[in-house]
């Protein structure tokens, strides 16, 4: 319901699944069947990272609360890229 509620999905849909229906079928039926296997597809995965949040939850916690998982390595998680990143230099361009 949380894809087929949202208007970027819904843009989305509307722009690439035309690409893939066949004229001299059902347009309408197609557009169907296309966006409900987008739907299947988008709840298997989701539920996968779901599944993966839960088994590792309790790891996680256990580190929290030892202290183990300080600060530091979470800002060197996230600046260091962005680091890399700004000096790495512009690629490209006009």
């Amino acid at each position: 319901m949380v894809a087929l509620s949202n208007q970027e999905i819904r843009l989305f849909l509307a722009a690439f699944l035309p690409q893939f229906i066949d004229p001299g079928g059902s347009p309408p039926f197609q557009s169907v069947l296309l966006g409900a296997a987008f739907v299947a597809i988008a709840a298997c995965t989701d539920s996968v990272y779901a599944l993966a949040a839960h088994v590792v939850s309790p790891a996680l916690g256990k580190r929290l609360r030892a202290g183990t998982f300080d600060r530091r390595r979470s800002a060197t998680a996230y600046i260091g890229p962005g680091l890399f990143t700004a000096a790495s230099g512009a690629r490209g361009g006009p």
